[in-house]
């Protein structure tokens, strides 16, 4: 009896060696089967939350760096105004679709002024305006000169020597709206990234 239970087990003992010793490198692939059918679309993920809007740029806005007194342009003892040229516009383009800032920094002070205005000194009127078209007289002329009749500026007042330097912010009128203080040159700084 034990040699019958013996031989019956045998040949389930040999198909599950010979099984075990076949491995799947051993057989040739079959053909790939159809494709199957598409399943139903997943479920609509949530919404993201909106972000916060970012402060507008300043590509177009063109500023310069600090510019030496220079009043070759128009020079007497009670008024004299110095010349700038700027090429990033036309002359139409700046009286018309700009708008333009002219800051000085001047003698004995670190404060920042706006043009027009007096500056540091009471009796010195400081004012801007646009040339003519003519190539001579383009561009943005600063002007200095005495509110005292008949009493000269004093070299404190207009001299590059004694720390007297201009600088212009020129903000296209797309560019115009959400300005912070103009007046205020730091203001302008921190909105613009103006570097001194």
């Amino acid at each position: 009896m034990k040699k019958f239970k013996f031989i019956s087990y045998l040949p389930a003992a040999v198909l599950i060696l010979t099984l075990m010793s076949c491995s799947a490198e051993d057989g040739v692939d079959g053909q790939e089967g159809p494709q199957g059918i598409q399943g139903p679309a997943g479920a609509d993920g949530l919404d993201g939350v909106d972000g916060q809007d970012g402060q507008d740029g300043n590509a177009n806005v063109v500023a310069s760096g600090w510019l030496p007194a220079d009043w070759s342009f128009y020079d007497t003892p009670t008024k004299k105004i110095m010349r700038v040229v700027v090429n990033q516009f036309t002359q139409t383009e700046l009286r018309n679709e700009c708008l333009v800032m002219v800051y000085a920094r001047q003698y004995g002070t670190s404060a920042v002024y706006s043009i027009p205005g007096p500056g540091r000194w009471s009796n010195v009127a400081y004012n801007l305006y646009f040339g003519s078209n003519s190539p001579n007289a383009d561009g943005i002329l600063i002007e200095i000169k005495s509110t005292e009749n008949g009493v000269d500026l004093t070299d404190y007042q207009y001299d590059v020597a004694r720390g007297n330097y201009f600088r212009y912010v020129i903000i296209p009128s797309n560019q115009t709206n959400r300005l912070p203080d103009l007046s205020d040159y730091e203001q302008v700084k921190a909105y613009y990234n103006l570097v001194d």
